[in-house]
């Protein structure tokens, strides 16, 4: 179970955290607190991230662009891992060119530029047969 902890996973004292993800009774976490600058070594690192698992036990003090660049190299690799999931796990649909898309309603073939704007939480339905699909769907 995930659980939100006000006060340092490692009982630190010189630490306020910011956010955290702890597993267990900190067998497992991901924190990353505000830290008082009793134990920092470079004055503007006053963030510390902290990971502890079964195999790993890492801290490191960050400025705020140490830790936008470790979120922006985080999400671009998870966009990339999700993409290669994608590629792996998905057949490609080679009848049907890339601009266009099969309706699930209709089952004709359409340009994507008919596709309805909600086709990312739903099914792919074009837009000629979205008012169609919602009348029949509600519940």
């Amino acid at each position: 179970m995930f659980v939100f902890e006000d006060e340092c996973p490692r009982g630190r004292k010189d630490c306020k955290p910011i956010s955290n993800i702890v597993v267990g009774k900190r067998a497992s976490f991901f924190c990353c607190g505000e830290n008082d600058g009793t134990s920092r070594t470079v004055k503007q690192d006053k963030y510390t991230f902290c990971f502890k698992g079964p195999h790993r036990d890492e801290m490191s003090d960050n400025d705020k662009r140490d830790l936008m660049h470790n979120a922006t190299v985080l999400m671009a690799a998870l966009a990339w891992i999700e993409d290669e999931d994608c590629v792996a796990y998905h057949e490609p649909l080679d009848e049907i060119p890339k601009d266009h898309f099969k309706c699930e309603f209709c089952k004709e073939d359409r340009h994507v530029d008919e596709r309805n704007l909600y086709h990312d939480i739903g099914p792919e339905i074009c837009d000629f047969c979205w008012p169609t699909f919602l009348d029949e769907n509600r519940g």
